[in-house]
C-alpha cells in the first residue's frame, strides 16, 4: 500500500513539473486544483474504496421517481425502489 502511494505521489508531481511550464491557462487551473486536493487524489489511489454502487443506486431512484410521478403512496414507490434494486442485484 505504501508502494501506491509513492508512485502515485512521484508520478503525480513529475507530470505537474512538465506542466507547469506550460502556457495553457487549462493547465494552471488544474495544477492548482490538483495543489489544493493532493491529500485526496493520492488517497484515491491508495484505497479500493470508492461509492460509485452507491451513486448508481441514488440515480435509479431518481429515475424511479421521475417516471412515478403521481404515486400517492410513498410506501408504494419505496416497494418499487426495494424491487427494482432486487431485480439489479439478481440480474447483474
Amino acid at each position: 500500500m505504501v508502494e501506491n502511494k509513492y508512485h502515485g505521489k512521484t508520478g503525480l508531481e513529475a507530470w505537474m513539473t512538465r506542466v507547469e511550464g506550460s502556457v495553457n491557462e487549462a493547465f494552471q487551473k488544474v495544477i492548482q486544483t490538483i495543489n489544493r486536493r493532493k491529500q485526496e487524489i493520492l488517497q484515491s489511489s491508495m484505497y479500493p474504496f470508492n461509492n460509485g454502487y452507491i451513486e448508481g443506486v441514488n440515480n435509479t431512484t431518481k429515475v424511479i421517481k421521475r417516471m412515478s410521478d403521481g404515486i400517492k403512496s410513498f410506501e408504494r414507490l419505496r416497494k418499487k425502489i426495494l424491487w427494482r434494486q432486487l431485480v439489479r442485484r439478481n440480474v447483474g
